[in-house]
């Protein structure tokens, strides 16, 4: 009995659609039992969380949807400030 309930589960689970946030889109390779799903940030952003989830035997994805940033807001305020001071020293 105990084999039949986890081939069931194998066979039926299924995570749904993937969420996705601001910035983010997602390739999906199937929302059943340990299939994955992929995901990565519109250009121009980044991510430092993980960004590959499988779908568990609980019917939810193991992670959440990694948050995107912007990679350049900070480095170019930092550049602007950097060659300002520059001029301004001179």
């Amino acid at each position: 009995m105990y084999a039949l309930n986890i081939i069931a589960t194998t066979f039926f689970t299924d995570c749904g659609k993937p969420n996705v946030t601001d910035f983010v889109h997602v390739n999906v390779n199937g929302t059943t039992f340990n299939q994955t799903a992929t995901y990565f940030c519109e250009h121009g952003y980044e991510t430092r969380n993980e960004t590959t989830a499988v779908c568990e035997d609980s019917g939810e994805w193991s992670i959440e949807p990694p948050v995107c940033s912007g990679m350049f807001s900070f480095r170019a305020s930092s550049l602007f400030a950097y060659s300002y001071n520059s001029v301004i020293s001179s």
